[in-house]
């Protein structure tokens, strides 16, 4: 009796170590990690081209032929200074025609005059023809007319010797030179390309998808950095929107003005420059260590949390990686998240939790 009470107690005994066993061996040891939440800016990073808001090609503004050229390619020039010089002896010729025939139309002005006081006092004596009285008057306009119009002869001609000379129309460098000495240059005739060196701006073509989050907010900040050696960077703003995508790249243009300050010479016309620009997210993401990520055959990532001593699977979109951090978006950020041997775990899995870290980003 007492070796048959004996027996079973063994068997229940052994039954009891046989379902621990196996219970335990269906029990997961996992690392967690407590993340930390963060609402803050989406970083883009683009590349563009540094423009100048100033870049003209120039032309005379009348016909002729070169006769002085004062400037060459890299030349920097101030706001009025003369670029270049037509052959002007004809213009100067009929400009000296015209102060001649100015000459002449004052003095008929003034012999009319004359005449009209001579026969207007003769008129008090009742001793002139009130039809005499009316010519004289009649040629007194006249010549008035005509000294007006021969004083716009003579501005019509100081313009037109003034238009043989091509002045800066605003302080830049010469980009290039299309004409020489001697040669024969018309006003649809492009003679030198002028570009300013200050009021600089970049350029950025933006994908078409990220429009409403530029054109939302009220500022976009930026960092800028020319695309040379030991540059520094320029904390800015996005200046301008160009509301209109270009049908074949599918992307809209942004501008960021170049402000005149400290490292702003590292800017010239035609770099290029790279840009931090700032948006604010509307997505509350989570950092997570790399580990946390199980990837999918199909593309997509997961994570798993610790709820109720099982592993609950969660879908998640990586938006950034930074070393052995991910930010992703897709969790409430209060999560428990599995962050070792997550590539062997399933919905469900039995878990116990071995450590803990909690993440301050």
């Amino acid at each position: 009796m007492q070796f048959a009470v004996r027996a079973v107690f063994c068997v229940v005994l052994a039954s009891a170590s046989l379902v621990a066993s196996k219970v335990y061996a269906q029990t997961t040891e996992v690392d967690i990690y407590i993340p930390s939440l963060n609402k803050q800016a989406d970083v883009m990073r683009l590349t563009g081209t540094i423009e100048a808001t100033r870049d003209a090609s120039l032309a005379s503004l009348e016909a002729g032929a070169v006769s002085v050229l004062q400037v060459d390619v890299g030349s920097l020039v101030k706001k009025g200074e003369v670029l270049l010089q037509l052959d002007d002896t004809l213009a100067k010729l009929e400009l000296a025609q015209a102060k001649a025939s100015l000459q002449a139309a004052t003095i008929a002005k003034q012999e009319a005059e004359r005449l009209l006081a001579e026969v207007v006092a003769l008129s008090d004596q009742q001793s002139v023809a009130k039809t005499l009285i009316g010519e004289r008057r009649a040629n007194l306009a006249n010549t008035k007319a005509e000294l007006v119009k021969q004083q716009a002869a003579v501005s019509l001609a100081k313009e037109i010797v003034h238009r043989h000379t091509l002045y800066a129309p605003f302080s830049g460098v010469i980009a290039s030179r299309n004409v020489d000495v001697g040669e024969w240059v018309t006003p649809q005739n492009s003679v030198l390309s002028l570009v300013a060196q200050s009021d600089l701006r970049l350029v950025l073509d933006v994908p078409q998808e990220y429009y409403s989050d530029f054109a939302s907010q009220e500022r976009v900040s930026a960092a800028v950095t020319a695309d040379i050696k030991n540059s520094h960077t320029i904390n800015t703003q996005i200046s301008r929107l160009v509301g209109v995508a270009d049908p074949v790249s599918r992307t809209f243009v942004a501008h960021i003005d170049i402000p005149n300050e400290t490292y702003s010479h590292e800017f010239i016309a035609g770099m290029s420059a790279s840009a931090e620009v700032f948006l604010a997210s509307s997505k509350s993401k989570v950092w997570l260590p790399k580990s946390a990520i199980k990837q999918h055959p199909d593309g997509g990532s997961s994570v798993f949390s610790v709820e109720n001593g099982s592993a609950k699977r969660s879908l998640v979109t990586v938006v950034e990686s930074t070393g052995e951090q991910v930010s992703v978006i897709g969790l409430t950020g209060s999560e428990r998240i599995v962050v070792s041997g997550v590539e062997l775990l399933k919905d469900g899995t039995s878990l116990s939790v071995k450590s803990t870290v909690s993440g301050e980003l």
